[in-house]
């Protein structure tokens, strides 16, 4: 019976420092993209906009995926092993992250790759739009993030 119970307390702490970490990640590398890679975007042109964005979405995404996910899981297994409540809460926060990173922000990339040059004024406009809106979410998921955190660490 105590190694059943040292082991769940081990599974806990794992959980807990992966959770810790993975989500300070993803709180992290969304506050930079807000803060450093969105403000200078909206000033490109249209090609140099769409060239960034079809380059550097796919990467940015997964990563973000990865660690939304690998957060999302490791405050689960806490839980489980005994962690609480908020770190559950936590957990689902980071679900919720990776319901819009994988619908709202892969449609927005969706939509800037099928952009064309044709008529270069409107493509511009339609392509800030999007820039726009994808700052929203990218704003949400730092949020989402920064929340999560605050209950991993505060709410113990």
């Amino acid at each position: 019976m105590a190694s059943i119970q040292s082991e769940l307390i081990l599974l806990q702490y794992i959980g807990e420092n992966i959770a810790l970490f993975c989500g300070g990640l993803f709180s992290g590398a969304t506050l930079y993209i807000c803060l450093t890679e969105r403000p200078p975007r909206t000033a490109l042109g249209f090609a140099d906009l769409l060239a960034l964005s079809r380059a550097n979405s796919g990467p940015t995404n997964a990563f973000l995926i990865a660690l939304s996910a690998l957060t999302a899981l490791a405050a689960m297994i806490a839980t489980v092993a005994g962690a609480g409540i908020w770190w559950f809460a936590g957990g689902l926060a980071h679900v919720a992250a990776l319901f819009v990173l994988l619908t709202k922000v892969a449609a927005i990339d969706g939509e800037l790759a099928e952009l064309q040059a044709d008529d270069a004024v409107e493509a511009a406009a339609a392509a800030k739009k999007l820039l726009q809106r994808q700052t929203v979410y990218f704003s949400a998921l730092c949020l989402i993030g920064l929340a999560a955190q605050y209950l991993f660490i505060v709410k113990r």
